[in-house]
């Protein structure tokens, strides 16, 4: 049996379309959210001065036609860029963006997370709060 990482990889992988329907409707363990936040931590933490790139990084794998309808999780700590950077996402790489954070109020929070189930974002800029929180928990990462 598979360890560590590799023990969820095939939750990862894009599906084949007759297990398309599958997949979706998996919903992760608690125990896989935890694995997969410990993985975040210790293998995919960049630190990198502002202007170095950061942006063109998350947004490159959604110009490849194979990552289409793909979602990508940005935690950004500075609630100041997250606006920013949801408008260089839609300019300058024309995906689709939104920022969760405790700025918005709760109904807007709903309607967010409901257009992000709904597949209408490419990006999500999110707070480490709302990360946190068993709303997204339970609604956004655990869907299903």
């Amino acid at each position: 049996m598979a360890r560590g990482p590799a023990k969820y990889a095939y939750k990862l992988r894009r599906p084949s379309r007759k297990t398309l329907q599958q997949h979706r409707q998996q919903k992760l363990t608690a125990e896989e959210v935890k694995e997969l936040a410990r993985l975040m931590q210790t293998r995919f933490c960049w630190s990198t001065p502002t202007g170095s790139g950061k942006t063109a990084i998350a947004a490159g794998p959604h110009l490849w036609p194979t990552n289409e309808g793909k979602t990508t999780i940005m935690v950004c700590p500075l609630l100041a860029l997250e606006e920013e950077m949801v408008e260089t996402f839609k300019t300058e790489f024309g995906l689709t963006a939104i920022a969760v954070n405790g700025q918005n109020t709760l109904s807007q929070n709903r309607q967010i997370m409901q257009e992000i189930l709904q597949g209408q974002y490419r990006i999500i800029l999110i707070s480490p709060e709302m990360l946190q929180s068993s709303t997204f928990k339970d609604r956004i990462l655990c869907y299903g």
